[in-house]
Formats: structure tokens, sequence, C-alpha cells
């Protein structure tokens, strides 16, 4: 379908026919198809060539400021746009839920809730809006609204209630509450099997004991989707269970050219640690905070495993103290200090 809608909108772009109006329509209708295909580097050059045409449309503005977003490499050039958006158009729910998130993945929570509240106040209806700002309220450590939140949007959006299972889990785990966590788990994987309850649940477990479900856990998550979190974590399960790691094989499936691939070479040997937390830097500093993250709690689980209590000891620390709250990391690296004594 949206190849049909590009090649459309190309031939009149090439006709060089239209008059600006229509010539406007025609590469904002071709950055939207782009967009929802999920290619935002021509979406956002259509969207460019779309606003130089008309600077008074809120649509463009908030389309091309979503694509910087999903595209996660200029948070803000989105944020900027979608400024632009709510000033023409005041009430553009989206282009607030859009700002939100811009703010959101720079960690300015505070921020994020506002805009993610007005969200909510424009369309009390907007699962998107209690979904996102759960997050923010994560972020900032306020477990209690965010699990309220994750509710709501349940209550609003029943067919994603697995996925929210999961993350509301993730926030009772946080707290402490292992048994409210592992109820939302299970309930998750009931609903649908998919990757991210067997991850969350395979992890718990992991930290409370019970090795062979997490490694049972851990195996399904990765099976499910090929990703280099789900190969790390089950790499340290096999080995604490003093089983063959599968982490070559899983290599060979896994995007080596994102985020966290280099902590996959150190694990595999092809990396040392300084060289992880060099390419743990970003352009983007939150993103650099939360690879950082990354970087120093993986090091120190890798040391823990090498049975080195001393050297781990540091890099969990610093993973504990400096980890945003919704990163992955952030509650493994607490458990793990309690456990080898280190405070927290």
């Amino acid at each position: 379908m949206f190849e049909y809608q590009i090649a459309g909108c190309t031939a009149l772009i090439q006709s060089r026919r239209l008059n600006n109006q229509d010539l406007f329509l025609a590469y904002t209708n071709r950055g939207q198809a782009y967009f929802t295909k999920g290619d935002y580097d021509h979406a956002i050059a259509d969207l460019t060539e779309a606003i130089t045409l008309d600077q008074t449309n809120a649509t463009a503005f908030y389309m091309r400021g979503a694509s910087f977003l999903y595209k996660g490499s200029d948070f803000d050039r989105a944020t900027a746009d979608c400024d632009a958006a709510i000033r023409l158009n005041p009430k553009y729910r989206e282009a607030y839920r859009c700002r939100g998130g811009a703010y959101l993945s720079r960690g300015e929570y505070d921020r994020a809730i506002a805009d993610f509240t007005e969200t909510i106040t424009l369309d009390p209806k907007d699962y998107g809006g209690f979904n996102n700002r759960a997050f923010a309220y994560q972020g900032k450590g306020d477990y209690d609204r965010a699990i309220a939140d994750f509710t709501e949007a349940m209550r609003l959006e029943p067919k994603y209630t697995s996925f929210l299972l999961s993350d509301r889990g993730v926030l009772y785990r946080a707290k402490g509450d292992y048994a409210r966590a592992m109820d939302d788990f299970n309930k998750a994987i009931s609903l649908e099997k998919s990757n991210t309850p067997f991850f969350n649940r395979g992890v718990t477990y992991l930290y409370t004991g019970s090795l062979s479900k997490a490694v049972a856990d851990l195996t399904e998550a990765a099976t499910l989707y090929h990703d280099a979190y789900s190969a790390l974590w089950l790499d340290i399960a096999n080995k604490r269970s003093n089983r063959p790691s599968v982490l070559a094989e899983a290599w060979n499936s896994i995007n080596r050219t994102k985020w966290p691939a280099p902590i996959v070479e150190l694990y595999l040997g092809q990396k040392t640690p300084e060289a992880v937390i060099a390419a743990a830097d970003n352009p983007d500093k939150f993103t650099t905070r939360s690879q950082a993250c990354d970087a120093k709690f993986f090091i120190g689980e890798l040391l823990l495993l090498r049975d080195d209590k001393v050297g781990a000891r540091p890099f969990l620390e610093a993973a504990a103290a400096d980890c945003p709250l919704i990163n992955l990391a952030a509650w493994p690296a607490t458990a793990e200090l309690k456990t080898i004594g280190g405070g927290h």
C-alpha cells in the first residue's frame, strides 16, 4: 500500500506540473508514507521540503518531529518541531505526546510528564498518554504513580495488556514486591508468548535464586527475539548454572552495528572493558548515560563470573548510582550489590 502511495506522489512531484500547494501535499503524503514504513530519513527529507513550501502547517512539523523522535538521533530537533506544531495548533494532542517522548528520551521527566498529562487532558481516553507518562514516572522513581498509569492504560486498551502487565511487573520488582511482579509476568505470558515477559521473568528468577527457571525463561526470550540483551542475559544465566555458552552462536543473528553489540564482543573476548566504555559515548548525553550504565553493569557481571568480587564492586556501584531508573540494568545492579555485600 505504502509503495503505491510513494510511487504516486513521486510521479506527481517529478511531473513539475504542480502548484506550490499541491506540491506541498505531495511531499507531505509521501513523507507520511515513508514515516509509516519506518524510513525516517526519507520522511524527514520530504517533510523538510513540505515545510519549506508551507510553514503554517502543524501536521508537517509534527510528522517531521515524530520522525526525528523515532529515528532516535536528534531529540532536540524533535522537540523544536513539536514546539512549532503546538504553536500552530495549541490543542494538537499528538504533538504534545511527541514532544513528551523527546523529553522522556532526554531524561527530562518533569517536562515529559507535563506533556503527557496535557495529552490526557485533551483526550482522557488516550492510552498512549497514560502509557508514556508511566515511563516518565518510572524515570523519576515514582513507581506508585507509574503503576497506576500502566493499570489505566490496560483498561483503556486491553489488546496491549500483555505488554503492560510486563512493564508493570518491572515496577513491582523495583519496589521489592516480587510476588506481584511474578504474578504480572505470569499473566502476561499466559496472554501472549512474547519476548518481553519471558525476559523480565527470567532476569527476576536469576536474582531470586531460581537459576534453572532463569535459564529456561531467558532461552525462550532469546528464541523469540534475537537481540543482544537477551543473548547477554542468557549467557550470564548459563555460566552461573555451569552450562555451555551459546553466545557465539547468537552473535550471528545480532545486529553488530547497534548498542549493546560492543558488550557482546567483550563477553566473547573480542573487546576490552576500556574499549566498551569508550564505545558507550554518543552525541546525545542521555544516550551516553544509559549506554555507560550498561557498560559498567555488564563489566561488573563479567568480573563476577570470573569470581572477582573486588574488581566487580566499583563497576556495579557506579551502575547503581548512575543508571537511569528506566534502564534495564538499574535494578539488577542494586540486586547484585546486595548479594556481594556492596551496600545499596
